[in-house]
Parts: C-alpha cells; sequence; structure tokens
C-alpha cells in the first residue's frame, strides 16, 4: 500500500493505524512528488493519496499514473466536502474516494474492501444532497425509472464487481450485461460506473431496494 498526504502527522498515524489491521505499507509520502516515486517503485500497491499536495494535485498526474500501471487502484482520501471534487476526482479515473470526517474505523473498513476489488465511496459532502433538497429528490426521481434487473446491476456496480462477475452472477452474457449497466447510466444521467456507485453511495439508491429483486440472483 502506498499513503501520500501533505500532513506528515496525518501519514504517520494512518501508516500505523493500517499496519496495526495487518496491512503492509509500501511507501509514504507528503508530496505529489513522493507518491510518483512510490508509484514507480511499488507498481501493484493500492495507493490512498491526497487530492492536492502543496507541490501540484493528483489529477494532473493520473493520465502518467494510469500510463504506467494501469490497473493501478488510486483512492482519494480528502477533506474537501465539495461534490465538484469527487466528480472532478471520479472522472480522471480514481477507484474510490473517502472523506476524512468518515473516521479511522471506515477508512479500515474501506481498505478491507479494496483489497476486494470493491469500489469504495465515502463521502461527505455539502451542498444540497439532504434527502428532502432538489437535487436528492431529481436523482430519486431519475432512478424511479431504472428496471429491477438494472438495480440489480447498480448494486453489484456498487459492490466493485465487473462485467464478467456480474455476467456469472446473474446468468446472462457479458453482452446483456453491458445492455443493462449502459441502460442504467442513461437513466441516471452520468457517464461511468463510478460516478453511477458515487450516485448510488450519496442518495441511499439501495437503501430501499426490496429483497425480492435479489431473489433470482444465486
Amino acid at each position: 500500500m502506498i499513503i501520500a498526504n501533505s500532513q506528515r502527522m496525518f501519514v504517520d498515524t494512518l501508516v500505523s493505524a493500517v499496519q496495526r489491521e495487518g496491512f503492509t505499507v509500501a511507501h509514504a509520502a507528503t508530496s505529489r512528488a513522493g507518491l510518483l516515486e512510490g508509484i514507480e517503485r511499488h507498481r501493484d500497491a493500492i495507493c490512498l493519496s491526497a487530492w492536492t499536495f502543496a507541490d501540484g494535485g493528483l489529477a494532473e498526474v493520473m493520465s502518467e499514473i494510469r500510463s504506467t500501471a494501469p490497473a493501478r487502484r488510486i483512492v482519494v482520501l480528502s477533506s474537501d466536502s465539495d461534490p465538484m471534487t469527487l466528480s472532478a476526482a471520479l472522472n480522471v479515473g480514481v477507484q474510490g474516494f473517502i472523506h476524512t470526517s468518515r473516521g479511522l474505523d471506515v477508512l479500515l473498513d474501506a481498505v478491507r474492501r479494496l483489497h476486494l476489488g470493491e469500489i469504495v465511496i465515502e463521502a461527505s459532502l455539502s451542498g444540497n444532497t439532504a434527502p428532502g433538497s432538489g437535487e436528492a429528490q431529481r436523482v430519486r426521481k431519475l432512478a424511479a425509472y431504472l428496471t429491477p434487473r438494472e438495480y440489480e446491476c447498480l448494486a453489484m456496480v456498487v459492490s466493485g464487481m465487473d462485467t464478467a462477475a456480474m455476467s456469472r452472477r446473474l446468468g446472462v452474457s457479458r453482452t446483456t450485461i453491458r445492455s443493462h449497466v449502459q441502460s442504467m447510466l442513461m437513466k441516471l444521467s452520468v457517464h461511468s460506473r463510478l460516478e453511477a456507485a458515487a450516485l448510488a453511495v450519496q442518495h441511499h439508491l439501495l437503501s430501499d431496494l426490496e429483497p425480492v429483486r435479489f431473489a433470482s440472483v444465486p
């Protein structure tokens, strides 16, 4: 694992915490340059990184990171509560976003889920995201158009499953899965699976999901 944050105390505390849980920290950094050095040396490690550093932001180097290690899982740890930050992070290809206010227990659980291959969105965002807000109502209205099978696909996307795993789970072809997922993305007015997962987590779209919708899933 690689941990990078501009605050040395935060890095040291997080390194100690994850190591106590049995995870190995291969590299720790307090700058973007240090992060890139760790990424170059440890190409298979999960990376928990701040969004911004004194020497530059993560967004500007994501293409470089992707070119050296396309399968690397990058997760942003941020205290920024602006929904646009989450959107920007997802748009450049990170695999997760964890707001630092979520606490150490949530963070450690997120690390475990990352090792299982899940997408992790643990946001604590400001703006019009309260249950009765206009944005929440808009999202709920969009979600109401999802079919039961599209809801199943959304739940599996949130859990981090890829097309092949979803195909095996539902017993249908990958082409059918892609069709369901594309329809789900269009109805939610998002452009990627990560954006769909973020939307579902932020607005609790799966909390009211009826168990019967999963009755067909082995």
